[in-house]
Formats: C-alpha cells, structure tokens, sequence
C-alpha cells in the first residue's frame, strides 16, 4: 500500500521534502462544523463511480487575489488555494497580505483522499491520452524521519539522485514506474516534474473535465507543529466568480482551535 502524503513546505512555500501522511477516515459520515459530504444530484461519475465530494460554508484565501503575481512553486501550481485555516497556512508558509474570506452558495470540491485507486488511475489515463503526462521510472527513497517521528519519503527523477539520497539514509532505492508533467501540462509550474504532479493534474481534470466542480479539497491533517493544514485549490474556470463574491476577512472572528479537528479523521491513499 502506497501512501498519499503531504509535502512539508519552508518558509518561502517551497517543498521541503519531508512528507507527513494523513490517518484514517470514513468518507461517508459529515466532517467537522462547515464542512459536509455532498451528494448532489448532478453525480459526476469517474472510473464509473461517482466521485466524492464536499461543500464548505466558508472559505479562505490569503494574500495577493491575481495569481498571474504568483511566484515560485506551489504545492496547488498555477491555481488560487483556499482553506478553512488561513492563519495556519499563513504560519505554515509565511504568507503576506490581507485574508479574503468566501462564501460561494451549493460549492462543491472533489475530495482528493477518497477518490479509488480506479479513480486516480482513470486521471492519469486521461492525462496520458491529453498529452499532459508521459509514464517514467521513478524512484523512492524511503526513511525514518526522526523530526517528524514518523515515515517519509523522498520521490527522485534520476537512478543517481536516488542513489545519493538513499546513501545518505542507508536505504535502497525502490524504481516504480510513474508518470511525469510533459512540456503540454497546462499548469507551467509543474512541466517536467513528477513532484505532486497527481495532485495538480486532478485539478486540471476538474477544471477541463468537470466544470460543475469548483475545485479540489485535499484534507490534510491540520497541524501547525508539523507544517500541516488542510488545504484546496480553484479550478481555473471558478476563480473570477469567487473573487467577485470576496471580501476581505475580519481576522478576530477566525477560530482555528486545533483541538475541533481531534475527530477529523484521514484516510491512506491505497
């Protein structure tokens, strides 16, 4: 079983190469307060499975609102992320600017963690016909991450950078074969990486396949000591209308309470 991990970012947003994994969930039971599973009646099938969904009350999005001032790389790419924990990923990675606060009525995002294994691969397979990605062999530098007192890994594009990384953590290099954004990938930032690739290309996917969705959530654990919050991303086709329903937030009103989320539960990507 592979897991589905969330890359560690340093203070100027940029992946650190540590990765956390989220814990178990079940899918079919209402989340924290303002988050639901959604069943629309506009199904939206994958893989032929409806895919999982969820609607937000609220939410958020912190700093600049035109993201053609994007800079660097983001762990969302090219798009507009939004989150219920502005403050946590405004600590998380250092990030600048005013809260904007959204409240777009009937949202609905595609729950990254509970798509199948037929699901992603379904992504992939599209993303292949699309010309968006070409399959590689990978490899994977697996370890012992005494900071975070938990398993990571390291995902590299070369036999020789994961013979280095591998070296250096007296492990063995294990090649799998994966796939890699090509020069047609529409998010820029993502050409030629296989970093977070599958995470992007869902959105990619939401937004030239699905465009009922407005986006894709993906429901990190929420824990600021290991740089972690859940997090989601836009699709392209959405951003204009949520920015026209923004606001800038009152930041007193923000309650992010770590301890609302001890029965926020997360699921392994199998």
């Amino acid at each position: 079983m592979s897991l589905t991990k969330t890359p560690i970012v340093d203070k100027n947003g940029h992946a650190s190469h540590r990765w956390m994994k989220p814990a178990d969930t079940d899918s079919s039971v209402a989340r924290v307060a303002g988050i639901s599973t959604s069943k629309p009646d506009g199904v939206i099938s994958l893989a032929g499975m409806p895919v999982p969904e969820l609607s937000f009350e609220k939410l958020y999005h912190v700093g600049e609102l035109d993201m053609s001032k994007k800079k660097g790389w983001s762990l969302e790419g090219s798009g507009m992320s939004v989150s219920r924990n502005p403050l946590a990923w405004r600590k998380i990675a250092w990030l600048e600017g005013s809260i904007h606060e959204f409240d777009v009525a009937d949202n609905r995002f595609l729950d990254w963690y509970e798509l199948s294994s037929e699901q992603k691969d379904a992504i992939n397979e599209w993303g292949i016909e699309k010309g968006y990605l070409e399959s590689t062999t990978l490899y994977k530098v697996s370890y012992w991450d005494d900071e975070l007192d938990d398993e990571s890994f390291l995902i590299c594009e070369t036999l020789e950078e994961a013979t280095e990384e591998a070296e250096m953590r007296e492990v063995e290099p294990e090649p799998f074969e994966g796939y890699v954004a090509t020069d047609l990938f529409p998010d820029r930032k993502y050409i030629g990486t296989a970093t977070n690739y599958d995470q992007v290309i869902a959105a990619v996917w939401v937004n030239e396949e699905a465009p009922e969705l407005d986006g894709v959530w993906w429901a990190d654990k929420l824990d600021t000591s290991r740089d972690s919050a859940p997090r989601g991303v836009l699709a392209g086709n959405k951003i204009a209308e949520w920015i026209s329903s923004s606001q800038v937030a009152d930041e007193s009103t923000i309650d992010e309470d770590e301890d609302e989320y001890e029965d926020y539960d997360y699921e392994d990507d199998e």
